[in-house]
């Protein structure tokens, strides 16, 4: 069997660190801002989209369980309005995630040699492409992946005893309540949370496997169903658009589910679905682009050639991990059918796997930040498949296993240097741009706002917008947000004006409709004859309420 040095691990470790911190300056995409704006029921009472044309359901107030989440997110996002502290959460984000990782390889193996080759998978996979980038947005999927790993965590802590033992209540209650809170914490961001359910559960049973003591896994179990009964009730309803066929139409495109909700076609997306599984696509969108998609990044930073050969460097490495997670699994099912036993942590890995294909399968427009959802989904089902091999395995098997996950991290030490070569000027450039980044026309520098921040206010109060609830439904923009987030219910400039799919006919017939107090908005954003209208302070334009 070929030994892993115990450096090896750490050189890979060094490398993914390296690369998240990269991240610092990549610049804030749209999307980060934009979820902030849809979760303030802690500031407005009520969660919202980015404007108000689906209907009162998407006006919607959160299930109770859902509050805590608000709270944290208005209380922080409120203490530090700038853009640089969101570029900050999400690489933190992405480091606390990294430290998981390496607790659940410890928990996972008590074999130095299999912690290793496990540390390597856990290190080597997210350092490919763009994803060590990807991974620093600070949208809900961080969140989602940090309690998803958590409940990894407890579940796996200790191995399934060979003989009854005694029953521990008061463990089986503290892991219990562990997995059903990181549970609901992941439910409370996002609709794909929903998805996660038969792994949560699964944990639970692993819980009560390892405890001996049934009662607080089965009473958690209970929860957990009760809570995403009412989740999928709140997010479906938010998504629903019946008022608006424009936005309701846009939903379509993007996911299977939502076309169904909309054509009743539900025996036709049942179809839809099971053609629609392609994993390989995430491990693209992974992959680094000539022309990012939504200019995520500056276009143009590498030829169509190196785009190709780098690209499919991604897709190979992932596919490896794949192939051998799902060989894993099938032995590991096929030793629980032979034993007659029951083993969570193999189900739990086969779970993941088919979370993540059953997401896949739901998804008609791909965007580049799914790639951070699907793929840390197949890395962690990859662990655990991995981790049920013997301990030293002499077989074919486990030397093919070995030599391709030493492969595996070869490639993942190079990405630093690709990284920065191909992409440290542009973003270097974008960070000490500060505001609205050229040629990328949703994304922000996380840096400087204190030069864009006194544009905003003066605007601001030339049109007689205040940063206070006092001030309502103002069309507001990924950086003027900041400078004006106690406003209620703001309306996001991209629904309004900016988005091919979803811009309004008649903009300021719409912000009139809903008593608008102005809006405060990059002049860019706006059609033509609205700029001559507008009052100009740089880059930043604005008009009253009584000018719209």
């Amino acid at each position: 069997m070929l030994i892993i040095a115990r450096y090896w691990p750490r050189i890979v470790l060094a490398s993914l660190v390296f690369c998240v911190l990269i991240g610092l300056l990549v610049p804030l995409y749209t999307d980060e801002v934009g979820w902030r704006l849809q979760a303030r029921a802690a500031l407005d009472g009520v969660d919202k989209l980015y404007v108000d044309v689906c209907g009162p359901n998407t006006l919607a107030v959160p299930p109770a369980f859902m509050m805590p989440v608000r709270a944290y997110s208005a209380f922080f996002n409120t203490a530090f309005p700038e853009p640089l502290y969101v570029r900050l959460s999400g690489v933190l984000y992405a480091l606390v995630w990294i430290a998981m990782l390496a607790a659940l390889t410890r928990h996972l193996a008590s074999d130095e040699q299999r912690q290793r080759q496990l540390r390597l998978v856990a290190f080597a996979l997210p350092a490919l492409g763009m994803l060590p980038l990807l991974l620093v947005w600070s949208r809900p999927e961080q969140p989602i992946l940090l309690c998803l790993t958590g409940a990894l965590i407890i579940a796996v802590r200790q191995r399934v005893p060979a003989a009854p033992l005694r029953a521990q209540p008061v463990t089986s209650l503290l892991a219990s309540s562990g997995v059903v809170v990181l549970a609901a914490i992941a439910m409370s961001y996002h609709i794909k949370a929903l998805v996660l359910l038969p792994v949560f559960l699964l944990c639970l049973v692993s819980v009560g496997l390892r405890s001996g003591s049934w009662t607080a896994p089965v009473v958690g179990t209970i929860a957990t169903i009760a809570a995403s009964k009412s989740a999928a009730s709140y997010w479906l309803g938010r998504f629903a658009c019946p008022d608006d066929p424009k936005t309701a139409a846009f939903f379509a495109k993007q996911n299977v589910g939502f076309k169904a909700l909309r054509d009743g076609d539900f025996a036709g997306s049942v179809a839809a679905l099971a053609d629609n599984v392609n994993l390989v696509a995430y491990a693209i969108l992974a992959g680094p682009a000539r022309y990012p998609q939504t200019k995520w990044l500056e276009p143009e930073q590498i030829s169509f050639q190196t785009q190709y050969v780098w690209t499919s460097l991604v897709v190979f490495c992932w596919g490896v991990l794949v192939v051998l997670s799902a060989v894993h699994v099938a032995l590991g099912i096929g030793r629980m059918q032979k034993f007659r036993s029951f083993d969570p942590q193999a189900m739990i890995s086969a779970a993941l796997m088919a979370c993540a294909m059953a997401w896949a399968a739901t998804q008609i427009g791909r965007n580049v930040y799914e790639a951070t959802f699907v793929l840390p989904i197949l890395l962690l089902a990859g662990l655990l498949a991995l981790a049920q091999a013997p301990p030293q395995d002499p077989g074919l098997l486990g030397r093919i296993t070995n030599r391709l996950v030493v492969l595996l991290s070869a490639v993942a030490i190079t990405a630093p240097a690709l990284i920065a070569a191909s992409y440290g000027s542009s973003l270097l450039r974008a960070a000490r741009a500060g505001g609205y980044v050229p040629g990328q026309a949703v994304s922000v520098s996380a840096y400087h706002y204190a030069d864009v921040r006194p544009l905003v206010e003066a605007a601001a109060r030339r049109c007689k917008i205040e940063n206070s609830p006092r001030s309502r439904n103002v069309m507001i923009d990924d950086l003027s947000y900041f400078a004006l987030m106690k406003t209620y219910r703001p309306q996001h400039v991209v629904s309004v004006t900016l988005s091919p799919d979803l811009a309004l006919d008649d903009p300021l017939g719409y912000l009139r409709s809903i008593g608008s107090d102005g809006l405060v908005v990059r002049c860019q954003y706006l059609p033509l004859d609205l700029q001559r209208r507008a009052h100009r302070f740089g880059p930043v334009c604005c008009m009253a309420r009584d000018e719209l």
